[in-house]
């Protein structure tokens, strides 16, 4: 140690590794992760629920959703307002996580779903299960 700053050896078997710390110093910010799904994609979805033997559905009628490195955040609107999800793609496409969705059929309190879906060239697969729930749609890259 001499003055604001430290140095370090530290080795093992077939490795050696040097540094010097310096007090007040600040790491670098990490590089930014960029993917190749990275983008806007716009589109619209069905929302299914069963109602006796009959399956009412009802149009889902717009999603904006954004992806960047690894996240997706959407927003949907239906006739009963809007909401948010907050999803993560996988390098190799897939969509995966949990997302708070209006009962856009009867207005009634919100249900947790199950998103699942995937990315493939400028195409996102979005499929959303809740309890007696079912949304599906199609989005496109911008």
């Amino acid at each position: 140690m001499s003055g604001n700053s430290i140095q370090l050896e530290i080795g093992g078997p077939g490795l050696v590794a040097k540094g010097t710390l310096t007090k007040g110093a600040t790491a670098p910010a990490p590089p930014s992760v960029t993917g190749v799904f990275d983008g806007s994609y716009v589109g619209g979805a069905n929302m299914s629920l069963p109602a006796g033997p009959n399956m009412r559905t009802a149009k889902v009628t717009h999603i904006i959703a954004q992806i960047s490195g690894g996240k997706l955040t959407g927003l949907g609107t239906t006739a009963c307002g809007t909401f948010r999800t907050n999803l993560s793609v996988s390098p190799s496409g897939d969509i995966s996580g949990k997302a708070t969705v209006p009962d856009a059929m009867q207005c009634a309190a919100p249900l947790y779903a199950k998103a699942t879906g995937r990315v493939s060239g400028i195409n996102l697969q979005l499929d959303m299960v809740a309890t007696g729930l079912h949304i599906q749609g199609t989005l496109v890259k911008q």
